[in-house]
This record gives C-alpha cells, structure tokens and sequence, in this order.
C-alpha cells in the first residue's frame, strides 16, 4: 500500500498535534483508565490479544518483554502512540507481519507507518524500570456527507477533515470482547472552528460542543452507534480519534480503589471477579471529603440487561453500601454513577463471606452429600451440549426435611426449579446453550444426608416443527419437550388438545445463554386444550412443558413455526394485477401481485442503451455508480394501503451501498426503506427532490451481513404508518400522513466509492397489508 510524501507528512502533523493534547487530555484524565491498578507480567507464553484502539497499561521492569497481537481489518497507516511521551523513550517496539516478517523496528514512539490488513504481533522490550502505556491507532474508516450512506469508523481509527461545511456521517463500530469496556472519542477543532458531535445506538444518546469539552464517553458491549459531526462555521477542520478504554478495572475482595467520576462521564465501571461462591458480597462507596456529586451504584452480572442486580443504600454516614445474596462464580460489575456533570472523587472497596465450595458433579455418577439445617450446597455439572435433556435427582432418606433444589447458567438460579414439599426433588430441562450449569441444593427445614445424580435422558431429543405428535400423559404428571428456531422474527404457536385428559397446562420458555427469559408463554385455563403464541420469537432452543391436573390420558401436541412472510399463501406463477379500481382512481389489492422476473415482459421499465437497470438471469437488477441513487416505480395504479416484500442483495458487497422497496410514489415523490450490506436501514421520504431521514440509519441483526447474504425485506404503508421488516423482524416505523401511490425499487451508493454496485431484487410480493 502506497501513501502520497506530502499528504503522509501533512498527516503526521495532525496526527501528532493531536496526540499531543491528547497526552494532556490523558494525564489529567480523572476516568476509568486512570484508575486501573496495573499489573506486572515478566513473562509471556503467548501474545497477548489485543484491540485496535485499545489502552494498554502495564508495570514494567528492565529486561521484560510484552507481546500483543492485533488484527488489522483495513489498509491503512498505522502507529503505536504512548500517552507519555518522556516515559516511552524506556522502551524499544518491533512489529512482525503473519509471516514473522519485520515491519518495524525502533522506539516505542513512532511515526505512522502504512500495513496491509491482516494479522500483526507486537513485541514491546523495556529498557528501564518504567509504566508502559500506549495505544495502536490507524488512519482507518470514512465520515461521509450522505446520511442515507454514512462512512465507517472503528476502534483505533483516526480520521482528520478539512474545508468541512456540511454534516458529516458514519456509523462506529465497536468490537464485543466479551466484557463492557469504556469508549473515549477524543475530538480536536481547529482554533476558531467549533463543531457539535453527537453518538446515538441502543442506550447511547450523547451530544457534546466542541467549545465545551475534547472527550465524547459512553460504555458499550459491543454494537454499532450512529456518529454526527455538525460544523458551525463553514471550511472548519477537525481531528477525530476513537480510544477503549480496555477490560474494567478489578476490584478485588478486601480491597480498596480511589476512583474519581469524571465531569465529562456519566457512569464509571468496576470489575468484581469470584472464583468460587460466596453468600454474600458487599460493596462499599465512600465519597472523597467536599465532593458535591450526588453519586449511585449498583451491582450487577452485566452492564445492560443484567440477570442479576443489587441496588445500593445510603448510610448515615454518607457512603452507599450494596450487599448481594449469595453469588456463584464469575464475573460482576459495580456501576458507579451520576448525572451532575461534576468531578467525584470517591474510595470503593469490597467484602465477601465465603460459601461452602462448590463441588463438581460428574454425569452419571450419583454422589452423596449432606446440608445442614437452613444450609445450601452448590454443585458444577460441566460440558452441557445445547440440546441436551438433563435430569437431575435428589433422594434423601431423612423424612422430616423439607430440601429445594435449583438449576441453572446464572445467578440467581431460578431458571429451573422442584420445590417439593419434603427430601426428595427432580429437575428436567432441555439445555439452551453449552457451558457450565450450577445446581443448588437448599434445605428449607431440616438436616439431611442425600444422593444427586446427573444425567442425560437417553433416546430423547428436540422434536419436529409443524407436526402433530400423539402423546400420553399419566395421571398428574408432567413432560418436558423441546424444539429449535432457527431463524429469528418467527411465529411460534403451541398448542394441545385432549379429549381423555380432565385438565392440561402448558408453558413455553425460552433462556437467553447468561440466564434471561427471553420468551416465557403460559396457557393455564380450565381444561385440556391449551395454546401459546409468540411473534418475532429469537432464534434459539425452546422448552415445552405439559402438566397434567388429576386424570390424564392421550393428547396432540403440534409446535407450529411459521415465517410471517409467507402467511399470505403460495406466490401465483407470474404477475397477475388482482386489485379492483375504486373512487379516485385508487387501487384496493384484492389478492397478491407475484414477480420473479423470469419474464422480461411483466411489465418493469428497462435501460436499453446503457443497461443500469432491467432483467438479468430471472432477476431485476439497478446498477449505481458512486454518489447517485436511482428509482425504477410502477405508476400505472395508486395503492391506498401496500405491502411490499422483495429478496435483496447486492454485488459487490460495498457497505456504503444501500437498496430498498418504495411506495405511495407520485410525481412528487415517494417513501422508501433501504437497507445496506453493513447490516443498517433508514426509513425515509423523497419529495420535490429533496431527501428527509424519517428514521435514521440504524444496525439491525435481523439484517444479515455475511457474504452473499439475501435479505427479505418488507415495507408495509399502512394509513398513517410506514414499516419495515428484515427477514421478519420489525426494523421500525414512522408515522406519516396517508397518501395514495405507486410502487417500485431504489438503489444508491456514496460518494466515497470508487466502483459502481449493483443492488438484485427477486420474488417481489404486492399484496395486501
């Protein structure tokens, strides 16, 4: 890869102006990154992974050497930026491509230097008794000025502009590591410029001027976030730099950690790691003398939509004190918080009781045990396949006690439960993910010694969809079943009925792999025939359960799973007009509209001359080049109310492109919904040449973005409402005001593109709403 001299020098120096006030931004920096507690590693078996953009920090001694490993997703130019530019000169840095080839070799502090995309591992030596800190940044991504085409920005990326006068775009990526980490845009406008940035994605609303602050922060899981940039002044300039914080800083049991929560943060986040099970576990904050904050905090098992959370209380001394119940291993977070917009220093520090240790519990093997009086003992059942039927047992000779046991991935284990009065309990589940699955034991009154055993039901598995099963059930007994979604945005429907049976129950359930119901149907009237439903159901595995009240006897059981979509029936062969004209001249679709373009004379305008849109191979195609967007509509009939449903992909698969269905066309205009090989969609109108953003472009995961992917894509203008689904899964809706139409495609690109793309469009479906 090959960089202009000039333009490389040009974008050192901004690189390195900016760098420089970063450093000072960083050293002042009161947030999570100066709070981590750095560890010392003087030797590694492997390298370590590590992310664009991410700090690393790390205590050094002379003579040690740290290894990283880093993916690289784009060409690009790229540099290892210290935040202390004194502390750097103690060590030396040399970059090996995947073939173990030398890229780099020199100071730590480096200039940018260009590398392909691919896999790189970093080997830093310390020369002197010195913190190690620093970044690996790229000049990576695109702001674009199109909303409908946003650019790409990453971690990592740094993305400078001049003459800027109009609104900049692009989405940011920002990878899952399997932990919350924090996410710093640090933004630089030149002296007299001033600019607003704003972030927007699943939690995330931030807006800040650049007059007022050089950080833009928010904590995130992983996902991708809409990014803004307005100049106030026109051909003003700016520097954009995109920073992770890295893994949370660890709090650790009977530790302490001075943190302070930063003017420009709303939430800062620790890391509470048990390796074993504890009762209880308390978490205590103690405001710093003359801090003004009015602070909060809470625990949980994950930053957003936890499984688990304690709410901390305020004590008379001033300080909030959380305590958990008991807690099985793994990872928790303490969310400190506030929203005053002030500096808060404070101290955290944390308690634990130790439980009893947990045990393993081997499948097939029956083990003995004993609980106390009011006791509980935790067992671990390792390598459950998703799937899988597990049974587990409890027997106790001791008949005057009364023992609970539960089952589950997560605390609080009440994902599966048998609270049976008296020492004996059974537990059935179908697995819904592989993993560890953690078993509790509980004496509700009494001591007891008893067996548990573990096992897989033998010859059971997940049963057929869209089959009626003849089944049998005793008398006040219970099945378990099991079946398996595999794409999302279904329609499920359960449903049992029996003539024999005097009342029959029926639940459905679905866990997410960290605990959380996803779906929980229940259908318990009197009597023996039962139904659920869910629409939109996840992907996943789903149990069924039957429960019989007094007599049983036989019984159908049918799992029906249906993708709304093709409720409408069978396509008709061919395109037929099945509507009928009514006042107005507006068309009412009596029946569906079917084309799959296998016949070039079903009606769709062609370009003759230079071939940019028509029928290809039973398909119907629209070829774009960069920065153009363009419409084929059928006008001939106005349609009140529409559905429009169409498989789109594109080629090549450039995620500037975007494609979609139109309605309500008239000469002054349309609405549309487009979707992109990104995995993003916008709703929106186009009148009197103009284009209004009615719903900004936002990433879906119902959008499939592997390559080669076909997208169903449906647009309902419905009244005052216009909706889109992907695949089945709502994307959104607006409201607008109803107008009749006609129908028909569009396709565009950026301007950024080089290449023109070409957007395929087969089985469109017209029909009723």
């Amino acid at each position: 890869m090959q960089t202009d001299p000039s333009t490389k020098q040009l974008n050192m120096r901004r690189w390195l102006s900016a760098l420089m006030l970063m450093a000072l931004v960083f050293s002042s920096l009161p947030g999570t990154i100066q709070a981590r507690e750095m560890e010392t590693v003087t030797a590694q078996e492997e390298a370590t992974p590590l992310t664009l953009g991410e700090y690393v920090q790390q205590e050094a001694a002379e003579g040690d050497l740290f290894a990283y490993v880093v993916y690289l997703s784009e060409d690009g130019d790229y540099m290892i930026s210290p935040d202390d530019v004194e502390a750097a000169t103690s060590f030396s840095a040399a970059i090996f491509d995947e073939q173990g080839e030398s890229v780099y070799e020199g100071p730590l502090a480096m200039d940018p230097i260009a590398l392909d995309a691919g896999e790189y591992t970093i080997e830093v030596t310390a020369l002197a008794d010195e913190d190690l800190s620093f970044f690996l940044l790229g000049t990576i991504g695109t702001m674009s000025d199109d909303d409908r085409s946003p650019g790409r920005l990453y971690a990592g990326s740094v993305y400078f502009e001049t003459d800027v006068s109009d609104t900049r775009y692009a989405t940011l990526n920002i990878p899952d590591v399997g932990y919350p980490q924090e996410v710093l845009l640090f933004f630089q406008a030149r002296e007299g410029d001033s600019f607003s940035i704003s972030v927007d994605g699943d939690s995330v609303s931030e807006y800040v001027s650049s007059d007022d602050a050089d950080m833009v922060r928010f904590y995130s899981e992983g996902g991708v976030y809409g990014l803004t940039v307005d100049a106030w002044e026109r051909r003003s300039e700016f520097t954009l730099i995109v920073f992770l914080a890295g893994a949370p800083v660890q709090l650790e049991l009977g530790g302490t950690i001075e943190a302070t929560l930063a003017s420009d943060a709303k939430n800062q986040l620790f890391r509470l790691h048990l390796d074993d099970v504890y009762d209880d576990v308390t978490v205590t904050l103690t405001p710093a003398e003359g801090t003004e904050a009015d602070l909060s905090m809470v625990i949980s098992d994950r930053y957003e939509d936890g499984n688990y959370t304690t709410y901390a209380d305020s004590q008379d001394d001033g300080s909030l004190s959380a305590t958990t119940d008991a807690l099985l291993p793994g990872d928790y977070y303490v969310i400190v918080t506030s929203y005053d917009g002030l500096d808060a220093d404070y101290t955290l520090s944390a308690e634990g009781v130790a439980g009893a240790p947990i045990l393993s519990l081997e499948w097939g093997e029956p083990t003995e045990g004993a609980v106390e009086d009011g006791g509980v003992q935790y067992y671990r059942l390792e390598d459950v396949a998703a799937g899988q039927f597990v049974r587990v047992t409890l027997t106790s000779d001791a008949e005057d006690t009364d023992i609970d046991l539960h089952v589950g991935v997560a605390q609080p284990l009440d994902q599966w439960s048998s609270t049976a009065t008296g020492p004996n309990e059974e537990v059935i589940l179908v697995a819904p993910g592989d993993g560890d699955y953690y078993i509790q034991v509980l004496s509700y009154t009494g001591a007891a010694d008893y067996t548990i055993l573990a096992d897989e039901i033998a010859g059971v598995g997940l049963m057929e969809v869209n089959r009626m099963f003849a089944q049998t059930i005793d008398d006040d007994g219970f099945i378990v079943y099991g079946f398996a979604v595999d794409d999302p945005g279904q329609l499920i429907s359960v449903l049992i009925v029996s003539e024999d049976a005097a009342d029959l129950d029926l639940s459905v359930v679905q866990f997410a792999d960290n605990g959380t119901r996803v779906h929980d149907l229940t259908s318990a009237s009197l009597g023996s025939s039962e139904i659920v439903s869910q629409a939109g159901a996840e992907a996943g595995i789903f149990e069924v359960r039957v429960k019989a009240y007094g007599e049983g006897g036989d019984f159908g059981l049918l799992v029906r799973v249906e993708d709304p979509a093709t409720l409408l029936g069978e396509p008709n062969a061919g395109k037929t007009d099945q509507g009928s004209i009514a006042s107005g001249g507006t068309v009412v679709l009596r029946a569906r509209i079917f084309d799959g373009f296998s016949d070039p004379a079903s009606g769709w305008d062609t370009d003759e001359e230079n071939g940019t849109y028509g029928y290809v191979d039973g398909t119907y195609q629209i070829t774009v080049d960069p920065g153009i967007y363009r419409s084929v509509l059928q006008e001939d009939n106005a349609y009140a109310d529409i559905r429009l449903d169409a498989d789109i992909a594109f080629t090549p698969e450039d995620p500037t492109a975007y494609a979609g269905l139109v309605c309500r066309s008239t000469e002054d205009g349309y609405f549309y919904a487009d979707i992109s090989p990104a995995g993003d969609f916008v709703i929106g109108q186009v009148s009197g040449g103009d284009v209004t953003v009615l719903s900004d472009w936002t990433v879906n995961e119902a959008i499939d973005t592997t390559k080669g992917a076909v997208n169903a894509l449906t647009l309902g203008c419905v009244g005052d409402t216009i909706s889109a689904h992907a695949n089945g899964t709502l994307l959104g809706s607006v409201t607008v005001e109803a107008v009749a139409g006609g129908y028909g495609f569009e396709a565009g690109s950026s301007k950024s593109t080089t290449d023109t793309v070409t957007a395929i469009f087969d089985n469109l479906m017209v029909g009723l709403p």
